[in-house]
C-alpha cells in the first residue's frame, strides 16, 4: 500500500530536520510485522505558513517553511500469500492455518461455520493509529516543542513554528473518518498548495479516494481562489545522494 506523508519545518536547521524525519520514518516497524520502505521524495518547496503572508515572513513574524511530500510503501509479511475471493474474505494460499488472519464475521448454519476474514483495506486501516503515534514520536525526537508564546496573532497559537511537522496524507485509497484524531485523506489536503504541488511531483495522476477527483484538477481550481493566490510556494531544492542531502535549485 502507498503511504503519502507531508513534511514541513520552519525552525532550526530545516534541511536537516526534513532529512532526519525521512530517515527515521524509514525505520518504523509495526506490531503486526509491517514496515515502511522509502520510494520517492518530492521536490522541496519554500512556503508561507498557513494564515500568514509572505510579507509577515519577511518581517520575521514567523519563519518560512520548507515542505515536501514523501512516498513510502507499506509492506506486511502477514499479507504474503493472501488474495481476495471476491466476497470480502481472504484465501490463504500459503498455509492451512489461519492464526494470522483477522476475523471480520462468522455465520453459523447447523454444524457448518463460515468465517469471513478482513480484506486488505480493513487490515490496512488498522495501521493508521499506529502510524500516527509513531510519527508524533518522531516529531518529538527531532525536537518539536509546544511552548511558543502567542505574539498577538490568533493563528499563531495553532500554526506555531515547529522543528518538524509530519502529516499522514493518504493510505492508498482507504478512507478513515475519526475526527479529531485521524482523517484520511488529510482533511486540509485540498486547501494547501504546499501539499498538493509536491504530491503531484510524485504522482501526477493521483486522485482523491473520497471524490475520485484528480488532485491536479483540484490544485488548478484552488490556485484560482483568493486563498490559493496568496499561498506562497517556491521551488527550493531536491533530494539527492540517497536522500542524504538537499541540492538547492
Amino acid at each position: 500500500m502507498d503511504v503519502y506523508l507531508g513534511l514541513g519545518s520552519n525552525l532550526g536547521n530545516k534541511e536537516v530536520n526534513l532529512i532526519n524525519a525521512i530517515s527515521l520514518i524509514n525505520l518504523i516497524e509495526f506490531d503486526n510485522g509491517g514496515v515502511l520502505k522509502l520510494v520517492k521524495a518530492s521536490r522541496v518547496y519554500k512556503t508561507s505558513p498557513v494564515g500568514f503572508s509572505e510579507e509577515e515572513c519577511i518581517r520575521g513574524v514567523i519563519p518560512v517553511f520548507l515542505n515536501c511530500v514523501v512516498l513510502y510503501k507499506y509492506e506486511n509479511k502477514i499479507d504474503t500469500g493472501y488474495s481476495g475471493n471476491g466476497n470480502g474474505s481472504l484465501i490463504d494460499r500459503s498455509s492451512t492455518h489461519n492464526n494470522n488472519r483477522v476475523v471480520k464475521s462468522a455465520k453459523i448454519d447447523g454444524n457448518k461455520i463460515t468465517t469471513y476474514y478482513a480484506d486488505y483495506g480493513y487490515r490496512y486501516e488498522n495501521i493508521g493509529d499506529g502510524l500516527l503515534s509513531k510519527v508524533k514520536n518522531i516529531e518529538k525526537l527531532i525536537g518539536r516543542k509546544f511552548n511558543y508564546k502567542n505574539e498577538g496573532k490568533d493563528l499563531f497559537s495553532k500554526y506555531r513554528p515547529r522543528e518538524i511537522d509530519i502529516d499522514i496524507l493518504l493510505l492508498g485509497e482507504i478512507v478513515i473518518s475519526r475526527p479529531p484524531v485521524l482523517n484520511i485523506p488529510h482533511k486540509e489536503l485540498k486547501n494547501r498548495k504546499f501539499v498538493l504541488q509536491p504530491l503531484l511531483d510524485i504522482n501526477e495522476n493521483i486522485f482523491d479516494p473520497l471524490t475520485k477527483d484528480l488532485y491536479k484538477n483540484i490544485l488548478s481550481d484552488f490556485t484560482e481562489t483568493e486563498e490559493g493566490k496568496t499561498q506562497l510556494i517556491e521551488p527550493y531544492g531536491v533530494f539527492s545522494n540517497n536522500y542524504l542531502m538537499i541540492n538547492k535549485i
